[in-house]
């Protein structure tokens, strides 16, 4: 399935079987083909979904990979489309056992349920290309099986949302549009986590203006905040800190429009 000699694989499909795992916040589609080497479809609550290579001993000495989408062999015609590339440089690649591509993966996933595979070309500084095909053998129930779970996912994660900032405009402290989206994301992933117990929103100003009307505008940010939230169902008693801190604690070497913010936390 791997080899190490410039575009050529060693197809032996026997046994392919893939499987799929979740959580309240993740779901994976997944074929192992020996004990170090998985490739995955991950989908993770509020984030799109990832093609994952895991395998170490050919990772790590890899410069780049490259993921197609490419005709069944069981076809009469040859085709190849990229989906994406990986640089060794770039923080997906940076650990050096598994690699993560984002972006068309969706794409990939469509080409798959019509019959079509996919294929990582793993590039060697020697010039040797390692490639891996990927089968959509008995794929189709355990996609369906992949897209019901990804289907409930909520569209924020825990990761994401248990630390939101919303920012706002020069002297505003009104919640515009993507400020009650936001809000509404987040009211929504603490009805399904259904285990936060407090929930403590910070006001903040930039450095501009006088201090004390910075002080009195963070407090209005901070409670237009918890209007927003209260409005949306979330019991007053969860609220447990409203606070207003105007210029005191900028985020360092930030822009003036990253310190006009509110900073919401959750608390399990």
């Amino acid at each position: 399935m791997v080899s190490a000699s410039v575009g050529a694989s060693v197809r032996s499909f026997d046994g392919v079987e893939w499987k799929v795992e979740s959580s309240r916040y993740d779901a994976t589609l997944y074929w192992q083909l020996e004990p170090s080497v998985i490739v995955s479809f991950y989908k993770q609550a509020g984030l799109p979904v990832e093609f994952r290579l895991l395998a170490p001993n050919l990772i790590e000495k890899a410069d780049n990979a490259s993921l197609f989408i490419m005709s069944s062999p069981l076809k009469p015609y040859k085709n190849k489309e990229p989906v994406g590339e990986v640089l060794k440089s770039g923080r997906r690649m940076s650990d050096g056992r598994q690699i993560e591509f984002v972006g068309e993966v969706p794409k990939l996933l469509d080409a798959m349920s019509k019959g079509d595979w996919g294929v990582v070309e793993l590039q060697m500084p020697s010039g040797v290309q390692n490639v891996l095909e990927v089968p959509a053998i008995d794929f189709l129930k355990p996609l369906q099986a992949f897209n019901d779970k990804r289907s409930v996912l909520p569209l924020l994660g825990w990761e994401q949302g248990k630390e939101t900032t919303l920012h706002f405009d020069v002297s505003e402290y009104r919640l515009n549009s993507k400020n009650r989206q936001d809000l509404q994301d987040l009211v929504g992933l603490i009805a399904y986590d259904g285990e936060v117990t407090s929930i403590e929103v910070d006001g903040h100003t930039d450095l501009t203006g006088h201090r004390l009307n910075n002080l009195t505008l963070s407090q209005q940010r901070a409670r237009a905040v918890q209007d927003y939230l209260m409005e949306l169902g979330i019991d007053e008693e969860l609220i447990t800190a409203v606070r207003h801190h105007g210029q005191r604690y900028p985020v360092p070497d930030a822009s003036h429009q990253e310190n006009r913010r509110v900073e919401i936390r959750l608390f399990r």
